[in-house]
């Protein structure tokens, strides 16, 4: 169901925002279309795995998840004078359910009737949180990257207990939008997998088991690095579809799995997506969290129209060196089209009438 793989169009949704585009192409400013927002440095698990590895030093990794800093809510206020298209609530080193105060922000978000999707691992959720998320969110990802208790505690790096609390916590998010008399068009919930040589052998069993706690979804996307072919395990894993179940996978991501090499030089995406981590810093990318490289400023210093309009952001665009960046990284499919247009000075007409505008956004 390529056609309504919502995980596989990032660099197609460009196509929806022509003006952006068109303001891209004239050097003309632009706000960006998704932030990506990091409510906390801390987290309940402990992911061996964890990809803010990849941007600072495993030490300072594991001292912010355990005793990091939650993000400031009025850092935010500078946002809804001019805000993005579309709000991603996630984590480097936390998740985003350990904040203090993520309920006051889920209400923040749904006055200001922003989009909004969740990135969670889940094990904080609680009827009212759930409640309150199905009602702000149009969507909701829990990573679950296994299908039984061993291969969680492996994966998550918790106890095995851990697993049925999650599971159950998930259906308590299904059936908090099903009493509430919501559907998936007003708040879509899946879970996330991570393939690779310890869990690819799981993703059937996790396909099975998802459609049966009665997620809409379970989406399949390689660990960092990996470059094992699933292609046998999800063709099997499409035995669990229906009309009302899909399995998604991140097909530009398997595509180029055996040939990451990229055709472009600039992170031209980083135009149209930005990152705001729990100090208030922005960031180019999520995978450059505390690099200094990637580094644009604060808003405890510069308010948001500052930041995004601002020379040192535009500088760390042009000048930040993307052979330094993970292999299928968070904006590789949007920046082969983004220089496909470059090149061309063309900008493809698109066809995704089967896409919500809800998704559009998230990038």
């Amino acid at each position: 169901m390529i056609e309504n793989n919502i995980f596989s169009l990032g660099a197609r949704k460009l196509l929806t925002f022509r003006s952006h585009l068109e303001k891209w192409q004239a050097n003309d400013f632009l706000t960006p279309i998704a932030l990506e927002i990091h409510p906390t440095e801390r987290c309940n698990q402990h992911c061996p795995a964890c990809q803010a590895q990849y941007s600072m030093n495993l030490t300072d990794v594991r001292r912010r998840a355990k005793n990091g800093v939650d993000l400031d809510l009025k850092l935010l206020d500078t946002i809804w004078n001019n805000p993005p298209s579309g709000i991603i609530l996630s984590g480097n080193t936390g998740d985003p359910l350990m904040h203090p105060e993520i309920s006051m922000l889920f209400d923040l978000l749904r006055e200001k009737e922003i989009p909004t999707v969740l990135i969670t691992n889940g094990q904080n959720l609680d009827k009212a949180l759930s409640e309150l998320i199905v009602k702000t969110c149009q969507g909701v990802r829990i990573s679950l990257d296994a299908h039984d208790a061993d291969l969680y505690t492996q994966t998550h790096g918790v106890k095995s207990g851990v697993w049925q609390m999650v599971l159950e916590n998930v259906q308590e998010l299904v059936s908090s939008r099903n009493e509430l008399g919501l559907d998936e068009e007003e708040c879509t919930i899946g879970i996330g997998y991570l393939t690779g040589n310890k869990t690819a052998y799981g993703m059937v069993s996790a396909a099975k088991l998802a459609k049966e706690i009665g997620v809409d979804y379970i989406q399949f996307r390689p660990f960092h690095y990996s470059d094992m072919n699933v292609m046998d395990e999800l063709k099997m894993c499409e035995q669990f579809e229906t009309e009302n179940f899909h399995v998604f996978s991140s097909n530009q991501k398997y595509s180029r799995i055996s040939s990451t090499a990229r055709n472009y030089s600039v992170c031209h995406g980083a135009w149209f997506y930005t990152l705001i981590n729990a100090r208030g810093e922005m960031y180019l990318c999520c995978h450059h969290v505390g690099n200094p490289n990637a580094f644009i400023g604060s808003l405890r210093e510069t308010p948001w129209s500052g930041l995004i309009a601002s020379d040192a952001r535009s500088s760390k665009i042009n000048s930040f060196d993307v052979s330094k960046c993970l292999p299928l990284c968070r904006l590789d499919s949007q920046n082969r089209l983004l220089e496909s247009i470059r090149s061309s000075k063309v900008i493809p007409s698109t066809s995704l009438d089967h896409l919500s505008a809800k998704h559009a956004p998230f990038l």
